[in-house]
C-alpha cells in the first residue's frame, strides 16, 4: 500500500476548482462532492458534521463494479449510506485528529460494508467546522492514489490540515492520473 503523489497537473486542476469553491463557500460541500466524484469515479458523500447535512453524488459509479454486482451487497451499501449521519461518531472514535487511517475489510467501522475498505481523514475548515473525508471501495482499491487525493483535498479545504465536512468516496478502482 505505497503512498503515491498526485501529478502536478492533477493537483493544479483540483486546486483551481477548490479555490473557486472556497470563494463561494455556501455551496462548497455539494460542489466538492460532485468534483471529487468526477475525479475519482466513485460515489462521494460530503457534509459538515455540526450541520448533520450530507451530500452524495456518483452512485452510478458503483453499478459496474464487480464487488457491487450482487444486489444484496449493493443494498447493504446503500443502507449504510442512509444511516451515515448516525455513524459519524463511530468513525471519528477510531481516527485521530489530523490522521489519515485505512480500514481494510472487517476493520471497517460501518456495519454492513465489511467487504469494503475505507480511507478516513478528519479535518477542520479554515473558517471552522469539523468534517471527515473517507473513501470507501473494494479491497483492491488503489490505496496510495486515494490517500493522496484525500490528503490533498483535506489540505486545500482545511488550510493547515491539522484540524477536523464529511467527504466519503465509495466505489471501485480509481485509475492513476
Amino acid at each position: 500500500m505505497g503512498e503515491r503523489s498526485l501529478s502536478l497537473s492533477y493537483q493544479k486542476k483540483l486546486e483551481l476548482e477548490l479555490l473557486k469553491q472556497k470563494a463561494k463557500s455556501a455551496r462548497l460541500e455539494r460542489t466538492t462532492t460532485k468534483l471529487l466524484s468526477s475525479m475519482s469515479q466513485c460515489l462521494v458523500l460530503s457534509g459538515m458534521i455540526e450541520k448533520e447535512e450530507y451530500f452524495d453524488f456518483g452512485i452510478h459509479n458503483l453499478i459496474d463494479d464487480p464487488e457491487f454486482s450482487d444486489m444484496d451487497d449493493l443494498s447493504r451499501l446503500t443502507s449504510a449510506l442512509d444511516l451515515i449521519d448516525e455513524n459519524i461518531d463511530k468513525i471519528l472514535s477510531q481516527v485521530k485528529e489530523g490522521e489519515t487511517k485505512i480500514f481494510v475489510g472487517k476493520e471497517n467501522p460501518l456495519q454492513g460494508i465489511q467487504n469494503c475498505s475505507m480511507i478516513v481523514a478528519p479535518y477542520k475548515l479554515e473558517k471552522g467546522g469539523n468534517g471527515l473525508i473517507a473513501i470507501i471501495g473494494p479491497k483492491r482499491m488503489r490505496y496510495g492514489k486515494n490517500k493522496s487525493l484525500i490528503d490533498f483535498v483535506k489540505k486545500m479545504l482545511g488550510g493547515d490540515g491539522d484540524k477536523i465536512a464529511v467527504v466519503i468516496f465509495i466505489g471501485g478502482l480509481v485509475s492513476y492520473i
